[in-house]
């Protein structure tokens, strides 16, 4: 069988792009890849979209070289990544491109035939997503982004953090809050997207609306999934989100592709009295799906019972994953732990469905294993390594 024919642009040539495409498709050319590694986005996606309505009377079908968020947006019908980008890189790209419902045989690594159904082994869950956690720290440990970070190691995924605050708190309450200043918080943004693939972000605590504006600007064009846990209050009851702040964060609600809100915070941005049933839930999982994030989980944690039930909310999905209730006191940082489990999932490319089932399994054995640990004398935190040989006490 003769391989498809697939031809390679020259920005370089004399012949202006276009040209060359054409030329190509008219002797045959079922493939045309779009090389060109200087030209902005945003000159270089009017080009690709040019290049698809000039192609399309020839049938010839455009890739687009290592770019995969504009390939994602324009609807190439293909990625190719160069084997200078590296094998984290380009796993990276491939969990991106896959997310975005495209099939791994469209996608192409450097040295392989595109119609292999699978050019890389390593872009399958073998390889550890990066996970990205913008969230404030907790100097105790049990929530924050000290949670996250375990939560994301304890459920296989490489950790990074952004700082949005510090503050002074443990396992009785906050007794001091300092926001970081917005231009550190985008700098360590700007550090790791310059170099470093990120398969899956979560957020945390932001503080105040300079810095939901800050992590808004600086996650955008991102084609990762975006868990957002409106942190508003501390187990213990401490304000951790400003009031005014709220409008801002609902204006951030359209950028997530999930939101994780507990009951008292679903309150909280809807301006409402806190659910006290599961049909209430139902009815304010709706009212924030109308504000535009891509899914809503909401966690029913806080209602009366021996049940602990969690409603999932799409436009295409109503899930509701329960479990029974566990008697501790030491539940401190669970909605962080749950939405870094959640994200960690996602990055590593479970559907929707799947990734909650996951993030309660793993939540509810961290707080059934709470009560090994001894942090603290009030709300200790839940046991992010309860399944390591060895914890039992």
């Amino acid at each position: 069988m003769i391989p498809p024919l697939c031809f390679i642009t020259d920005a370089t040539a004399p012949a202006p792009v276009i040209v060359q495409a054409v030329a190509a498709a008219q002797g045959g050319a079922e493939w045309v890849q779009l090389r060109d590694k200087v030209t902005p986005d945003a000159d270089l996606a009017r080009l690709a979209r040019a290049l698809m309505t000039a192609l399309s009377p020839f049938g010839t079908k455009l890739i687009v070289n290592d770019r995969v968020d504009l390939a994602i947006a324009i609807g190439a019908a293909g990625l190719h990544v160069g084997q200078g980008d590296g094998p984290r890189r380009r796993a990276g790209q491939g969990r991106r491109w896959r997310r975005a419902g495209r099939r791994l045989g469209d996608f192409a690594s450097g040295g392989h035939d595109r119609r292999d159904p699978d050019p890389d082994p390593r872009m399958e869950d073998g390889m550890i997503p990066n996970i990205l956690s913008i969230a404030g720290s907790d100097c105790s440990g049990g929530a924050g982004i000290q949670a996250d970070i375990k939560a994301i190691s304890a459920n296989g995924g490489y950790a990074m953090s952004v700082l949005t605050a510090l503050t002074a708190q443990n396992t009785r309450g906050v007794t001091a809050v300092s926001l970081c200043d917005t231009d550190m918080v985008a700098a360590q943004i700007a550090a790791i997207r310059d170099d470093i693939a990120i398969d899956a972000i979560k957020i945390g605590m932001l503080g105040d609306a300079a810095i939901i504006e800050t992590v808004t600007k600086g996650i955008a064009g991102l084609a990762c999934p975006v868990v957002l846990d409106p942190v508003m209050v501390a187990k213990g009851g401490d304000r951790l989100l400003r009031a005014p702040a709220v409008a801002a964060l609902r204006d951030m609600l359209p950028f997530a592709s999930v939101i994780t809100p507990n009951l008292p915070e679903a309150a909280d941005i809807l301006g409402c009295a806190e659910a006290a049933t599961t049909e209430e839930m139902i009815r304010q999982a709706r009212a924030l799906l109308a504000l535009g994030p891509g899914a809503v989980l909401l966690k029913g944690g806080h209602l009366s019972g021996d049940r602990s039930p969690d409603l999932l909310l799409s436009p295409d999905v109503e899930a509701w994953f329960d479990g029974p209730r566990t008697a501790t006191r030491n539940t401190h940082g669970t909605g962080c732990t749950f939405s870094s489990a959640l994200a960690t999932a996602l990055g590593s490319g479970l559907a929707i469905t799947e990734a909650a089932d996951r993030a309660k399994r793993y939540i509810s054995a961290a707080i059934a294993a709470a009560d090994r640990l001894s942090v603290g004398t009030g709300h200790g935190p839940v046991h992010h390594f309860h399944f390591i040989t060895g914890t039992d006490r």
